[in-house]
């Protein structure tokens, strides 16, 4: 408490220095004049007592776009930075003179250039001074000043882009094993221009290595603006000279970017000398410029290079090959497809999505058949991106053609893919004949393109199936192609109907099974009549549907086997239904939906239900779920982790309210 007040006294304190400092600006009937506000900013050193500071802002601020007045405020400023106000004072002035300087300021600043205690500062405004006058006052400082002081003279140089400067930068480079050579290189390639890339030219051969470097990135500079300037020979003859000596790989390869770009008319065949060579960044900057410089009736001799290319340069051509007219480039990308290295391979595979054609279709589902791990993927990637009716033309002509029970299944995956909807007969033929792997990758498709119009044709097979993968397949097309119709209360007709009509206990017990996927509240009756059917089979369906209920309107109906049913199975599976419908009714009561979880956790016998429980509780936060999780933790060692986790987020969510 004391600590408290202690602050507020503090803060209090301050806030009426700052109200007193400012008193004499704010408070005056008149407003305060320029040498009034410097007065106070003179011994300005910095923290919360800041009013001259502002004070001095607002009265530049108010002035800079009046030119009587600007020029006024740039005597009084430049008088100020000769007194002996503190190195912070004068920082806040030189970066107002940073906006309202001029030709004025730039004497004054070029003195201060020349201390350790004021360049900074008056560097920091000299930069955006604009006209001639502070670029020479930076130039004939270069000189008279050295170290980190003429480091930062030649990057302002830099920053001004003066172009006047470059003779004055250019004797650095003749000491270069210092800093300043390397700030003269980098800039002088900012600058630009020939009379820069002679003397980076001329340093370029005898420089150290670190030095070297920077002088062939500065040389790459302006060989782009001679681009710019439409200066085509001057450009190429700096990237040779880089290219003539292997420095780096990037640097190698944006040197070759820049020679096929200055090559104007004969870019073709530096971009083609640069391919059929061995060095690969030049290979790479060639394969970069194809699209800028190749068109497309001149992309086939690229075709006929890619056999012959490293394997690396293969990978990065085929996609660039792809965006090519199909007639010229598929037959290479095809052959290519089909026998190179696998990393080739596959790069092709993948350009086949762009290049690919109807032509193609046998061969990717063939491939995709027959291979496995990425190639497989890419393969199958391919025959479902290719664009154009003419492929799913393609696709159901070969599944009639083909033999091959894998290369089929391929296809019927891509109708899935496409989403191929002229093919649904095709595989309604393949769900009611065939092979069951083909029956299987069908029913997969018909979730897809299927309606419910076809049913029917689903539950003839789900009748005749035989237990295990094709049976479930079939349960759950049949109840995805229900709950694509818009009225939840009649998703289930058909299967009632069907269910009505079925006189065998297996048949009754499959289409029960599908009735609870589907969730179809108007099918309830005959899933509880099913509960008390002569066959177990019927039994056990009916239980699990409604356990795996996705509403609450069966709830009394789960409650009542959770509670009764002398099959252990079906008492677990509804105690968890019970539990999960009364977790997911987030809008209830909590004081109701904790009292039939309380219910349940009295019936759990197995941890798994009473975390199931606990799990749920904090949903329901109050007095009642926090004495529940309780009491399930001191009652069972087993779940004291998770009880201890409940009473912790049911604690938080009770402070949060």
């Amino acid at each position: 408490m004391k600590t408290a007040k202690l602050v507020k006294c503090i803060g209090a304190a301050v806030l009426i220095a700052v109200i007193a400092q400012g008193a004499s600006f704010a408070g005056q009937t008149s407003p305060a004049s320029l040498d009034q506000i410097l007065k106070a900013v003179a011994s300005y050193n910095g923290g919360i007592d800041s009013a001259p500071f502002w004070a001095l802002r607002d009265y530049v601020y108010a002035r800079k776009d009046d030119p009587s007045a600007r020029a006024q405020c740039e005597t009084e400023l430049l008088a100020f930075l000769g007194t002996k106000a503190t190195p912070t004072a004068k920082m806040a002035v030189c970066r107002h003179l940073r906006l309202i300087g001029g030709d004025a300021s730039v004497p004054v600043l070029a003195k201060m250039l020349l201390t350790s205690e004021t360049s900074d500062m008056a560097l920091y405004a000299l930069t955006k001074i604009p006209g001639a006058a502070a670029d020479r006052a930076l130039r004939n400082a270069l000189a008279k000043t050295s170290g980190a002081v003429q480091i930062s003279l030649i990057n302002a140089i830099g920053v001004r882009g003066s172009r006047e400067a470059v003779p004055a930068l250019a004797p650095f480079l003749e000491q270069p094993k210092t800093d300043a050579a390397k700030a003269a290189a980098y800039v002088l390639g900012r600058l630009g221009g020939p009379q820069a890339a002679v003397a980076l030219t001329k340093a370029f051969p005898a420089a150290p290595a670190d030095l070297k470097i920077i002088l062939a990135a500065s040389m790459l500079a302006c060989g782009e603006q001679f681009i710019k300037d439409k200066d085509l020979s001057a450009a190429a003859g700096l990237y040779d000279k880089v290219l003539a000596v292997n420095l780096s790989t990037s640097l190698n390869r944006a040197a070759m970017l820049g020679k096929i770009s200055a090559a104007g008319e004969k870019a073709a065949d530096v971009l083609m000398n640069a391919l059929q060579g061995n060095v690969p960044a030049r290979q790479d900057a060639a394969i970069l410029k194809i699209r800028d410089v190749i068109t497309p009736d001149a992309i086939v001799p690229i075709c006929g290079l890619l056999p012959v290319l490293p394997e690396r340069a293969r990978v990065e051509l085929l996609p660039v090959l792809a965006a090519y007219p199909k007639d010229k480039v598929l037959p290479v990308i095809l052959a290519t497809a089909r026998g190179d290295a696998p990393a080739v391979r596959l790069a092709a595979l993948k350009a086949l999505e762009l290049a690919g054609d109807a032509s193609v279709v046998p061969f990717l589902a063939e491939t995709g058949a027959k291979s496995r791990g990425a190639e497989q993927s890419a393969a199958r990637a391919a025959l479902a991106l290719m664009t154009g009716q003419a492929i799913d033309a393609a696709i159901i002509e070969n599944l009639d053609r083909k033999s091959d029970e894998d290369v089929k299944s391929e296809l019927l995956l891509a109708v899935s893919e496409r989403r191929i909807f002229a093919a649904k007969s095709t595989l309604l033929l393949y769900v009611g004949a065939g092979t069951q792997g083909l029956r299987l990758q069908a029913l997969k498709g018909l979730r897809t393109i299927g309606t419910p119009s076809d049913i029917p044709a689903v539950l003839d097979l789900l009748l005749k199936s035989e237990e295990g993968a094709e049976l479930q397949e079939t349960q759950t097309t049949a109840a995805a192609l229900a709950l694509k119709i818009a009225n939840p209360d009649g998703r289930a007709n058909t299967v009632k109907s069907r269910l009505a009509e079925e006189k065998t206990p297996a048949g009754r017990a499959r289409l029960i099974a599908v009735l609870g996927l589907i969730g179809d509240d108007s099918a309830l009756p005959q899933i509880r009549a099913g509960l008390i059917d002569a066959d177990a089979d019927v039994v056990d369906a009916a239980a699990r549907a409604l356990a795996a209920w996705p509403n609450g309107t069966p709830l009394e109906d789960i409650w009542k086997i959770a509670k009764t049913s002398l099959n252990e199975t079906h008492r677990l599976l509804a105690l968890q239904g019970f539990i999960r419908i009364t977790a997911a009714a987030k809008y209830r009561l909590p004081e109701a939906a904790v009292g039939d979880l309380k219910i349940a956790s009295e019936l759990a016998r197995r941890p798994e239900e009473k975390r199931l429980v606990l799990a749920a509780l904090p949903s329901f936060a109050g007095p009642e779920a926090l004495e529940l999780a309780k009491a399930i933790g001191a009652d069972d060692a087993a779940v004291k982790a998770e009880a201890d986790a409940a009473v912790k987020a049911i604690n938080q969510k009770l402070k949060g309210k």
